[in-house]
């Protein structure tokens, strides 16, 4: 028998309503859509959260200069794209960036994605848009999951999820998963010196689910050692060590008609560096030892009224701090407070969907005033075939602690950085064909560009353009081919802004089935001239494919080939990306 929850995430559509729980939330924030799930992740032979994003037309996965990644939405980046982990955002205190390497892949339940600005309802930031993933319950039927890659670089992983029950409503999920690589990289100035890339992380779920009831403890931590490009002497950056930790508490129930959620968090990282001028590692110019933490919590409830409405509410809380230790013991510290509440409507009817809400965001601790938000969304079904809607919103983004603190870089004076955005989306679908078109307006008001800030007594706006398309023609059953094509444009710039995505982005990709256990696919990815920290980098392509065979019910292999006519395009600081990689992913399921 199946079993029912009402699982209140803020903004959410259906809380309130019947919802399965296979295998991770079944209800989505309001304004992200289903983008990938698990499945599709072990047919392509993504090996972590960061490869899973690169299957997603939409998302430019890019490296953030520290040995991790983050990911670029429209041009938008960092603390700008808000990251959530089973509803909670998972930001860290110091920067506030999420590197989405740090997921064991076979946690993963499903990925979904907006690129539309986070509602009020679901708390700070998220200006630049939302990435949220599900990780599989620790309720449900026991299951191990197993995947050992391989590849050419060289690098080997191991990840892993077991779940199993340990009462008649409590159940225990855990994972882990390992890393090493040996990979060289070659610096600009000259030399070579090995990444020496070692990595570790585990986690533990411990659910309880009856019912509507649902409570939820997470644990995660990882450690990460290795040379952070971009490694262009005299700073080559080894980091000794990355570690983050994250621990929250989650809570939902039904109360007749009402909804209620309650969340928890608490983050902390540590992280410790040491600058080289030389490849050897042996003429030490600087070090740091920075530790960060952030912690908060939200309630929220929801509730329908007469027939067709819906009302949500939310509160929300975080504190963040930072302490800072240089080589000559010198030490910089920070901190500020953030509260958030608001109010929503939701509408739904037939054809017709609609939500407005709106918030108000309270800063303590920075001599920053409060601001307004709201977001809203109308959308409408013309017929079976097409689907319309318009959608917007006015969020803020607070400096994180790095832009105010950080000595010699940080800037005190730094205001709220608001951001306006609207977007009109058509989808269309008829027989095997599919297609998508949204065109999108972006006004970023007082930005903060990349470190060192520019005067915070200037102002500095930015207004981008842009439009999102996507098509998709399912040839037969064993056969389908699609793309995307992706267009920026940064409309007006007089502050010396040194940041700029590629105006032109398309992918296009085919895919075949011998039978129902044999696949391939192959794409190709163009990226065109773009702009980091001033460095204008030269266009390219990527040319990838992958073959997957469903060897038994329990095994799957995936030979996967990136980067396949070796281009090795420049990144930042002139370091190149590795070029053809291949590798080998085996996966075993067990029930």
């Amino acid at each position: 028998m199946r079993r029912f929850v009402v699982h209140l995430i803020p903004a959410l559509v259906l809380a309130g309503q019947g919802v399965s729980y296979a295998e991770g939330p079944a209800v989505p924030r309001e304004d992200t859509a289903l983008r990938i799930t698990g499945e599709d992740l072990a047919a392509r032979g993504a090996t972590d959260l960061a490869a899973a994003l690169r299957l997603i037309p939409e998302l430019v996965v890019r490296d953030d200069g520290r040995g991790g990644f983050d990911v670029d939405i429209r041009g938008s980046h960092g603390g700008r794209v808000a990251v959530f982990i089973d509803g909670i955002q998972v930001a860290n205190a110091y920067d506030g960036g999420f590197d989405v390497q740090t997921i064991p892949i076979t946690d993963i339940a499903s990925i979904r994605v907006s690129a539309t600005p986070l509602s009020p309802l679901a708390g700070a930031g998220g200006t630049g848009g939302v990435i949220e993933v599900f990780t599989r319950d620790a309720s449900g039927p026991q299951v191990v999951i197993a995947r050992i890659t391989a590849d050419t670089l060289p690098t080997v992983g191991l990840s892993a999820t077991a779940r199993a029950p340990l009462a008649k409503h409590l159940g225990l999920r855990i994972s882990a998963s390992g890393l090493g690589g040996e990979h060289d990289i070659d610096p600009p100035a000259g030399g070579s010196v090995d990444e020496n890339r070692r990595a570790a992380a585990g986690g533990a779920r411990l659910e309880y689910h009856d019912g509507n009831r649902r409570i939820t403890l997470d644990g995660t931590l990882d450690d990460r050692h290795f040379i952070a490009p971009p490694a262009d002497l005299p700073r080559l950056v080894v980091l000794d060590r990355d570690l983050n930790a994250r621990t929250q508490l989650t809570a939902d129930d039904k109360l007749g008609t009402l909804g209620v959620h309650g969340e928890y968090f608490l983050h902390y990282m540590q992280r410790s560096s040491h600058q080289f001028a030389d490849a050897a590692l042996t003429d030490e110019r600087a070090a740091e030892n920075l530790e960060a933490y952030r912690s908060g919590g939200m309630l929220a409830a929801t509730r329908p009224f007469l027939k067709d409405l819906r009302w949500t509410a939310s509160v929300s809380a975080e504190h963040d701090k930072t302490l800072a230790v240089d080589q000559a013991n010198s030490y910089v510290t920070g901190a500020f407070s953030l509260v958030n509440s608001a109010a929503g409507v939701q509408f739904d009817r037939d054809r017709v969907h609609a939500d407005i809400s709106g918030g108000l965001a309270v800063p303590f601790g920075i001599g920053l005033d409060p601001w307004p938000e709201g977001s809203g969304s109308l959308r409408y079904k013309a017929d079976p075939t097409l689907d319309l809607s318009v959608s917007g919103g006015y969020k803020g983004r607070i400096p994180t602690l790095r832009e105010l603190f950080e000595p010699g870089v940080g800037n005190p004076k730094l205001g709220v950085e608001k951001v306006f955005l609207t977007e009109v989306r058509a989808a269309a679908h008829a027989d095997h064909l599919r297609v998508e078109l949204a065109p999108f307006f972006r006004q970023t008001n007082e930005y903060i560009g990349p470190i060192p800030p520019a005067d915070a007594t200037k102002p500095r706006d930015l207004a981008v353009i842009g439009v999102d398309t996507l098509a998709s023609y399912e040839l037969s059953r064993l056969a389908q081919i699609g793309g995307s094509y992706n267009f920026v444009h940064v409309t007006h710039d007089d502050t010396g802004v040194t940041e700029r995505p590629p105006a032109h982005r398309f992918d296009a990709w085919a895919r075949v089935a011998a039978n129902a256990r044999f696949s391939a696919l192959a794409r190709v990815r163009f990226y065109g001239k773009s702009n980091e920290d001033g460095e204008r980098l030269d266009r390219y392509a990527l040319v990838e494919a992958n073959v997957t065979a469903q060897l038994t019910p329990e095994y799957l292999a995936v030979l996967r080939a990136d980067d396949l006519f070796d281009a090795a395009p420049r990144g930042r600081d002139g370091i190149r990306t590795p070029g053809r990689v291949i590798s080998l992913v085996l996966q075993g399921a067990w029930q």
